[in-house]
């Protein structure tokens, strides 16, 4: 209900309530004022009576009940009439102070009397005064109609009242609620003019202030609005951002591991899976390291991006490429029909590798180790099938590189076996299964022992024996060779020094290092301690590093030798003539001795080239005063021309397999 409605109605219910007390108290006045003229009547029928009786001399007397039942019968008979009826006394009892006794004055209304004069009618016993109602009525009806017309006045100036209280009142409210609707249709000029103090103009000004101040910070409001809807955008580009980041790699755009993961999982958990063939691809790249460390990582990373760019030429619609890490990649190839489908497509990237990359100007050949394992006959879920994929990837490099291989049952106990025997060197040194035996070296000329190898044998009570070849990859990839290694530096120098200690002439122990533990950046200090603790003459240790260990960085190569020149221990190269074997070690190393691989002497009858490189690399190393120990002699011919030679010393087991120590010493004597 609007406010006008409600305020005609409260005002309307008020004048009706003044009217009916108007109407009451109309009634009230006529009341009295008719029993007023009653009694003015009943005065002047009283005058009129005695008046009338004084001039007749009535004899008889009527009983009251008569009196009464007169008046019923009158009363009855003509009930619209006012009636006196008075006894009239014995005429011989009249005088002028007989008091006459009246009896009641009746009043009916409705219809209006005829009779316009008053009248006594006498009859024999009692005398009847009849008197016309307007003339009872007369005084009080002009004060009846004035009140009404009074009531009526009064309900019209309510009315007019009524109109201008709520124009007045409404008005300024209407205002204001126009005003509002404006403001909210977007006009914020908008301004409410009441002049008012009452509460509706405190209302107005406030409305007036407050569209003010919106008004004077709605451009900062749009700017503001502005700025939010550039924010949202700006954090849903951040979003997209950081999703394309979480399920792809950012070098080369390819989806990443996860991404693989989840494709390869939904595609093997949907339905009819089983009756689909899918291989899976662990790809690596061949000495990507070589290419970091020689080129820079710019040039790695150049490598990268051009690799998942032809590898991903070689997709088809529904196979996935994805960058698993590093220099390795996944590919998900659904629904082949043959192992030889799955192999001749690794092939075909093969293939697509032989022509060298241009990094930049800078040119370079890669190859690539490929595994593949198949759905459903490798594994029934993706970390199975992932896992055996990779395991034929390193099955591809140690085989070889640049190949394809497919995962097979003996690959997977190959791998049992490796498990096996991590789980022996995690024991070994503990449970007493690690030991040494030592090759003693020859003078060429004179067959004394110059000095002696000290190599790392391992009893396991599960496995029994286990070959150093077969044993010393798997601490290497598992990060143990550091704990073997720094214990059988200890032992060998214990030995040594024992037989020092025993009496026996100073000799040289070799002991072999790991390119982990010459990575080892606190390796120098440890090697320090062990001497100290052995108290062993550092020139009685000789350590002997690879040429695959150094071919990574010669300056760093020749700074860590320097250092452990610094301590005073002799250096050896190992297995030289194989990998990468370079005459450039020679001059720029600081080694003491040089042992020429046994590959070179196995062939040193067969090949004239081999026996003229043997030549030409002793007679290089006496040149730089480099020892040279002969590896692997086995017969007496390779004995003899080794002699031809000059070669200083002889190693081998045509001279002695390796010892114990025990057995060393029983030698010695």
């Amino acid at each position: 209900m609007s406010i006008k409605k409600s305020m005609h109605l409260s005002f309307a219910v008020t004048a009706a309530v003044v009217v009916i007390i108007l109407l009451l108290i109309n009634s009230y006045i006529f009341k009295v004022t008719t029993s007023h003229s009653v009694e003015i009547v009943s005065d002047l029928v009283e005058s009129q009576c005695n008046y009338a009786l004084s001039k007749q001399n009535r004899t008889g007397s009527i009983s009251d009940a008569a009196v009464e039942q007169t008046l019923s019968g009158l009363i009855s008979k003509t009930p619209m009439e006012y009636r006196l009826l008075m006894n009239a006394p014995d005429s011989d009892t009249v005088n002028e102070h007989t008091s006459w006794r009246y009896y009641y004055i009746w009043l009916a209304g409705g219809k209006k009397f005829i009779h316009a004069e008053i009248s006594i009618i006498n009859y024999d016993k009692y005398i009847i005064l009849e008197i016309p109602i307007s003339y009872l009525i007369r005084s009080s009806r002009a004060e009846h109609f004035t009140v009404i017309a009074l009531c009526i006045v009064i309900g019209v100036l309510f009315f007019i009242c009524t109109e201008i209280v709520i124009k007045n009142i409404s008005r300024p409210i209407h205002a204001l609620s126009a005003a509002m609707k404006e403001a909210s249709n977007g006009n914020l000029e908008v301004q409410c003019n009441i002049d008012s103090k009452n509460e509706l103009g405190t209302l107005a000004k406030n409305f007036n202030k407050m569209m003010h101040i919106i008004s004077s910070n709605y451009e900062d409001l749009s700017n503001m609005h502005e700025e939010l809807a550039a924010n949202e955008e700006e954090l849903r580009k951040n979003y997209d951002h950081i999703e394309f980041l979480a399920y792809h790699d950012v070098l080369t755009r390819l989806p990443n591991k996860i991404s693989f993961y989840d494709r390869l999982y939904n595609t093997l958990n949907s339905r009819h899976s089983d009756e689909h063939k899918h291989a899976i691809y662990f790809v690596d790249l061949d000495n990507f390291k070589t290419i970091n460390d020689t080129l820079g990582h710019d040039y790695g990373d150049e490598l990268l991006a051009q690799t998942a760019a032809k590898l991903s030429a070689l997709m088809r619609p529904q196979d996935l490429l994805a960058r698993a890490g590093g220099d390795e990649f996944l590919i998900f190839r659904a629904d082949i029909d043959s192992n030889e489908e799955a192999i001749s497509f690794g092939e075909t990237m093969l293939d697509n590798f032989k022509e060298p990359f241009n990094l930049n100007g800078e040119y370079a050949h890669v190859s690539m180790s490929i595994g593949i394992s198949i759905y459903p006959s490798n594994g029934h879920n993706h970390n199975t099938l992932i896992k055996n994929a990779d395991i034929a990837m390193y099955h591809s490099k140690d085989t070889g590189k640049n190949k394809v291989t497919i995962f097979t049952s003996e690959m997977q106990q190959q791998l049992q076996r490796e498990s096996s025997i991590l789980d022996a060197l995690r024991s070994a040194i503990k449970n007493n299964e690690i030991y040494l035996v030592y090759q003693p070296q020859f003078n060429a000329n004179d067959n004394t022992i110059t000095g002696f190898e000290a190599l790392m044998r391992i009893n396991s009570a599960k496995l029994g024996p286990l070959s150093p070849t077969e044993f010393i990859p798997v601490a290497e990839s598992n990060g143990l060779i550091a704990e073997i290694g720094l214990w059988s530096l200890r032992c060998a120098c214990l030995m040594n020094k024992n037989l020092l200690d025993r009496g026996y002439k100073p000799r040289k122990v070799a002991v072999n290092l790991s390119s982990i533990q010459l990575r080892n950046l606190d390796f120098v200090s440890e090697l320090g301690t062990i001497l100290k603790e052995t108290e062993l003459p550092p020139h009685l240790l000789e350590l002997e590093l690879t040429e695959s260990m150094l071919v990574s960085s010669i300056e760093e190569a020749k700074m860590m030798l320097s250092d452990l020149r610094k301590l005073g221990v002799c250096v050896s190269l190992d297995d030289f003539g194989t990998g990468y074997s370079s005459l450039n070690y020679l001059t720029k190393l600081p080694i003491n001795t040089l042992k020429i691989d046994k590959s070179f002497i196995d062939h040193i009858f067969e090949d004239e080239k081999d026996t003229q490189l043997a030549e030409s690399i002793i007679s290089l190393a006496h040149a730089l005063d480099i020892t040279v120990v002969a590896e692997g002699v086995e017969n007496g011919s390779q004995l003899s021309l080794l002699r031809s030679m000059h070669c200083d010393l002889i190693q081998g087991f045509l001279l002695s397999k390796p010892l114990l120590a025990e057995q060393l010493v029983m030698l010695l004597d």
